[in-house]
């Protein structure tokens, strides 16, 4: 069977955002988006060692006009000693590169879209605390929550701070938690708190619609 045409298909790093991005995608678009493609990386570090096997994935799985790379910032800007900014123009120089090398093979895929989440995933799951805080069990009071207002900036770590916060029979790495709040949390205080949100939520309206 001959891979499928598809509008857009994402490249994430983890199962957490495997398993919310349709969702995600389908809150910011209107529309359903269950046949987007996702193709799993395993991992920031993968998707920056190997960026073009992860793009050659995608275009194996289906036939994309469209790529969002998303990957969280945090552990990429400490190893490899480069801002954010930096990273980004770096891997969207080879995803250009590797665009022009996959259409001369015939491929119909037109963009490739980085977004590096500024600090980790789970920081636009904090994002609208009201939301989180619904859907899972801390300990005691919130006395840590301190009434973030650019969340990028001001919790440097998230996962430090759910392993800090969490009730102990919560795990910090749920996989279906993003799903969850993410269909619930209003998208318009994300972009408020998250810069790295806001450019999420352009590259798939840029896109749209997604059928």
């Amino acid at each position: 069977m001959s891979p499928r045409k598809v509008r857009l298909a994402f490249v994430v790093e983890g199962r957490g955002e495997r398993h919310a991005i349709r969702t995600l995608a389908a809150r910011i678009a209107g529309h359903d988006c269950s046949h987007l493609v996702v193709s799993c990386a395993n991992g920031a570090g993968k998707i920056y060692s190997d960026l073009e096997g992860e793009l050659d994935k995608v275009v194996t799985a289906c036939l994309p006009l469209h790529i969002i790379v998303l990957a969280d910032s945090r552990d990429l800007v400490r190893t490899k000693k480069r801002s954010c900014v930096a990273l980004r123009e770096e891997l969207s120089q080879r995803a250009n590169n590797w665009i022009l090398k996959a259409q001369q093979l015939g491929s119909p895929v037109e963009s490739v879209k980085i977004v590096l989440v500024v600090q980790q995933f789970e920081t636009w799951l904090l994002a609208d605390f009201g939301v989180f805080r619904e859907n899972v069990r801390l300990k005691g009071s919130q006395s840590s929550y301190l009434g973030w207002g650019r969340i990028d900036d001001d919790l440097p770590n998230p996962l430090d701070w759910l392993k800090a916060n969490l009730h102990p029979r919560e795990r910090a790495k749920d996989v279906n938690r993003g799903k969850t709040i993410l269909s619930q949390a209003d998208l318009e205080l994300l972009q408020q708190r998250s810069h790295s949100f806001s450019v999420f939520v352009r590259a798939v309206k840029a896109v749209s619609p997604l059928y």
